[in-house]
């Protein structure tokens, strides 16, 4: 297999070929800007399996709509980040997310409509799919009535099923219970995002 890379320079060029071959994620960062604690994250990570995301969720936020990673699994609207940010509170990830979302509304103002995409109570993980609780009651800090649920997955629709309403409370982001079953798992989360 033959690869070819383009760069604004040689050297950005020369880059990329390196980080292809030897799995070189701190240039990778380097060459395109990421933020140092995202690029340390991720170089770190490698004990959290091959999904990093869930490792990410270290409370259930509230966090920032624009760093809600499921809504393109959710809508199919790619994200605004091209790196994997080491946390939805990440300022740095945060900055260019919205820096990136005006520059495209400037082009083309519907772009804003995107932004409101990711609000909700976001579920992902083996066991309960990938969904997004847009309509939901906050009972207390911990436990929600979930009303509506968007997902293009099918654990989620089988674990939900036809139910109007369903009850999460969570222990934290990565063990909760829906309706009494429990869920207690590292590669799974919940989380809101508003």
């Amino acid at each position: 297999m033959s690869l070819v890379y383009f760069g604004v320079s040689a050297d950005i060029a020369a880059g990329a070929e390196q980080v292809e071959l030897y799995g070189d994620h701190r240039l990778l960062g380097q060459l395109f800007g990421y933020p140092d604690c995202c690029v340390e994250f991720f170089v770190n990570s490698e004990t959290a399996g091959p999904d990093r995301l869930p490792a990410t969720i270290n409370s259930l936020g509230p966090f920032d709509r624009l760093m809600n990673p499921v809504s393109t699994y959710v809508y199919g609207v790619p994200n605004l980040l091209f790196h994997f940010p080491c946390s939805p509170g990440c300022r740095p990830s945060m900055m260019l997310s919205k820096q990136r979302s005006h520059f495209l509304s400037e082009i083309e103002p519907g772009v804003r409509a995107i932004e409101n995409l990711g609000t909700g109570l976001a579920l992902y993980g083996p066991e309960v799919g990938i969904g997004l609780a847009t309509e939901y009651e906050r009972q207390d800090t911990s436990t929600f009535r979930l009303h509506k649920i968007v997902s293009r997955s099918q654990t989620t629709h089988e674990l939900f099923g036809t139910r109007a309403e369903a009850t999460i409370r969570f222990d934290s982001p990565s063990v909760f219970e829906i309706d009494g079953r429990r869920f207690s798992r590292r590669d799974q989360f919940g989380a809101l995002f508003i």
